[in-house]
């Protein structure tokens, strides 16, 4: 929406006001004096003063000669004709035979082109300084963000490498798994048994057997606390068998030909962010270890060695994995 349309008395008191603005300015002051300057000068020169301004102004000849002055140094003004050029010279001296005047007395009350080109060039030199001025207070707003982002891109990474330096390595003693330190939290039994809703038989069966205190992931601290033993709880059942040797003595391509589930999962570094993701997926293989064993190699007493390529399609040239395993 626009502005409201003023009414006539509120149009003319802007208006006066922003002439009066207009001639307190210090430009139009300068101005201002300069014109009365120049009227006095001619008054001086044509014998006049003050109390006489009127009886020259009645002079028809010597006011049309006055027009035609100010008309001439409107059309040199219009036309940026240089004061020193030749045509401004013959100006001059038509101005001169004109008025009966004299060279030096037209320099003097005219404008000074010498006087003129330092006003240009200390105007330009300003507005040199005020544009280098703008670009160094830019630089230092740029160089102060800059270094307030560096201080945050480091005190971030700082935290994320911290955080990653910490792994899963803190185990529950309810379920068995490995957590994050931050998804963990230090409880003991006496401490437990002053809580509501927490009994002595089952304090008992979240921890083990001689032991006192110990950590709890905050999954199954939200499950104890309303008195209730986890599903997932190890005293259940859900406990991680020993690795038997025979696994154990296993490598990598050995694992997979024995394993029902393959992984073909790899974690590898992104092109965009430079960081780690997932690719690939989980096969489910249905095979008989027994028969899958048995035919590895076809005769066991001509080597004992067996060399395995492993593709993740025929039609590729290049092997996924090679190795050499013991069929025993």
């Amino acid at each position: 929406m626009g502005r409201p349309k003023l009414s006539a008395e509120d149009a003319k008191k802007r208006r006066k006001e922003s002439f009066r603005k207009w001639r307190e300015r210090p430009e139009a002051k300068q101005k201002k004096r300069e014109t009365e300057k120049k009227r006095q000068a001619i008054n001086h020169a044509f014998g006049k003063c003050g109390d006489c301004v009127k009886k020259y102004r009645s002079d028809s000849v010597k006011h049309e000669r006055k027009m035609a002055l100010q008309r001439e140094r409107r059309a040199r003004k219009r036309q940026n004709i240089q004061v020193g050029s030749e045509s401004n010279q013959k100006n001059l001296q038509a101005i001169n035979r004109a008025f009966g005047k004299s060279l030096d007395y037209v320099k003097k009350y005219r404008l000074d082109p010498v006087k003129y080109e330092r006003e240009m060039a200390l105007q330009r030199e300003r507005r040199a300084r005020k544009r280098q001025n703008i670009q160094i207070g830019s630089d230092n707003k740029r160089l102060c963000f800059d270094a307030e982002s560096q201080v945050l891109l480091n005190k971030t990474r700082s935290k994320y490498l911290q955080a990653i330096s910490d792994g899963p390595i803190h185990r529950c003693i309810c379920c068995d798994r490995l957590w994050f330190k931050h998804s963990i939290c230090h409880q003991s039994k006496l401490g437990l048994q002053n809580k509501k809703n927490i009994t002595s038989d089952l304090v008992q069966s979240i921890f083990p057997l001689h032991v006192d205190e110990g950590t709890f992931c905050s999954t199954f601290m939200h499950n104890i606390k309303l008195g209730n033993v986890p599903p997932l709880a190890v005293w259940n059942g859900f406990k991680y068998t020993k690795q038997p040797a025979c696994l154990a003595a296993l490598n990598d391509l050995e694992e997979r030909l024995v394993s029902l589930r393959i992984l073909f999962m790899q974690i590898k570094e992104c092109s965009y962010d430079r960081q780690l993701g997932i690719k690939g997926t989980i096969v489910n293989v249905p095979i008989t270890l027994n028969q899958t064993v048995s035919t590895l190699p076809k005769n066991i007493n001509d080597t004992a060695t067996v060399h395995v390529k492993l593709k993740r399609r025929l039609k590729i040239k290049s092997d996924y994995m090679y190795r050499v395993i013991n069929p025993k």
